[in-house]
């Protein structure tokens, strides 16, 4: 009588299951579709969990409506943690391998930068016209504008602004993603007169290593919004009870310093393997690849970075 209970439980539980399954689908294809047009990060988080659970979900209604044997005296939620953790695992070995393929790929680890005279190649869309008017209204005068060639068929545009009194530069950086899809991320930047630099950014993207010792850096990947990231910077190094001293350095004098300052922290602190030893063991040492997939894990799926 109970066995014939738990098997009419379970018939009943089949279509709630598959209509899970088929809007979680549902809500991926959404979310994907206007992560892909706004650039926004939590959409892109929705996206994979929703894909995940779609996927987990959807086999499970295929192992009871077909009645496969590895559903037998299973009841539907426990074979879906099954699955969830099997797919959570090969999730996290794939993240795994992708740190350990690019530690051997042979690109470098920061984009080199250079000045481009070209100077109305800023983004036509209206978001991105407004943002460019809004940061003149906040007094923001353009310094430099910079464009890089991570890979090949990618161009990175910096745009770097230096606030009224100069002691705040802020950088924003317009990333391709896509066919059509332009990633805009802001970093504000100040420098005290004792040489500590602090740094509030949004950027999503994995980082995984350290910083000097004389950087603070805040990361905020989902603060999408410039103006409260200028205004958590602005109440960072008002709190910091530092001077701060205007900029002098132009942008890319200053980015390639940046670049050797962190490639040489993370060789000092053992995450990145010597130079000599790149060809054989990767760029990264195994703290360094762990530390990576750590990093893109979080970000990918709950929107944090490691500190």
């Amino acid at each position: 009588m109970l066995a014939m209970t738990d098997a009419s439980q379970t018939q009943q539980l089949i279509p709630w299951i598959g209509a899970s399954a088929l809007g979680f689908f549902s809500v991926a294809i959404g979310s994907q579709i206007f992560a892909a047009r706004q650039g926004q990060p939590l959409m892109e988080i929705a996206t994979r969990w929703s894909r995940l659970l779609a996927v987990v979900l959807g086999v499970t209604y295929l192992a009871f409506a077909m009645e496969w044997s590895l559903a037998a005296n299973r009841s539907p939620w426990s074979f879906a943690t099954v699955l969830l953790i099997g797919a959570i695992l090969l999730v996290t070995i794939a993240a795994w391998f992708r740190v350990k393929g690019f530690s051997f790929e042979d690109i470098p680890l920061f984009p080199s930068y250079f000045r481009n005279e070209e100077s109305g190649e800023w983004p036509t869309s209206a978001d991105h016209i407004s943002l460019r008017e809004w940061i003149r209204k906040q007094g923001f005068r353009q310094v430099e504008f910079l464009g890089a060639y991570p890979f090949p068929e990618t161009f990175i545009r910096e745009y770097h602004f230096d606030s009224k009194d100069g002691r705040t530069r802020l950088c924003v950086s317009f990333i391709p993603k896509g066919i059509k899809q332009l990633c805009v991320s802001h970093a504000a930047s100040s420098i005290s007169a004792d040489g500590v630099r602090y740094v509030t950014d949004n950027a999503f993207a994995p980082y995984g290593g350290l910083y000097p010792d004389n950087w603070i850096v805040d990361r905020k990947p989902l603060r999408r919004s410039v103006a409260k990231l200028l205004e958590r910077h602005q109440r960072r190094i008002e709190t910091s009870g530092k001077e701060f001293s205007p900029w002098i350095d132009l942008p890319l004098e200053d980015v390639k310093e940046q670049h050797r300052l962190l490639e040489k922290a993370n060789r000092d602190n053992g995450i990145l393997n010597p130079r000599s030893n790149w060809e054989e063991y990767g760029r990264f040492s195994q703290e360094g690849c762990y530390r990576m997939w750590k990093e893109i894990l979080l970000l990918h799926y709950f929107g944090m970075v490691t500190r």
